[in-house]
């Protein structure tokens, strides 16, 4: 799986960031989870084509999170004139994730995250269980750190040898 973040700006676009969308590739398929009103552009300058995406997955209904879809309908109408239809979706009601992390580094914290949400996913709806699965999604990682032991400096690391 494969994530790219086109934007993660709020929706004034402060700091030069674009409004939010993020590009999910799996294999042959993609989608696009939110589509703030600059993910056209991200998508251009990441060199994805919307024609591409079947799929648009709203988290939730703030304008910076689904003002591009008007822009991405009359791209589609009369830029590309896509035929390929397009889904729009999202979770009835509304999702927020909150995180905190600690400890380990970045790809441990990213993957603990992505864990927590597949699994709070499938608390939302049973039936995303063998979709997530299949993707690998609610296998969690079992390795943890090895403990020090006595007489050494860290787990395994030897003080230095001295013949005298």
């Amino acid at each position: 799986m494969l994530l790219t973040i086109i934007g993660c700006g709020d929706a004034f676009g402060s700091g030069g960031r674009m409004q939010t969308a993020y590009h999910v590739r799996s294999g042959s398929t993609s989608f696009l989870i939110d589509c703030g009103a600059t993910a056209l552009i991200g998508l251009e300058r990441a060199g994805l084509s919307p024609d591409e995406i079947p799929t648009i997955f709203l988290s939730h209904l703030h304008g910076d999170h689904f003002a591009g879809l008007c822009w991405w309908l009359l791209h589609a109408q009369h830029v590309t004139r896509r035929t390929a239809p397009l889904t729009v979706t999202g979770l009835e009601g509304d999702v927020s994730v909150t995180a905190r992390l600690a400890g380990g580094g970045v790809t441990g914290q990213a993957s603990a995250l992505r864990h927590g949400i597949a699994r709070a996913l499938v608390d939302l709806d049973e039936g995303l269980r063998p979709d997530l699965k299949r993707e690998g999604l609610l296998a969690r990682d079992s390795r943890i750190k090895e403990r020090k032991k006595a007489g050494l400096r860290g787990a395994r690391k030897r003080p230095q040898f001295s013949k005298r």
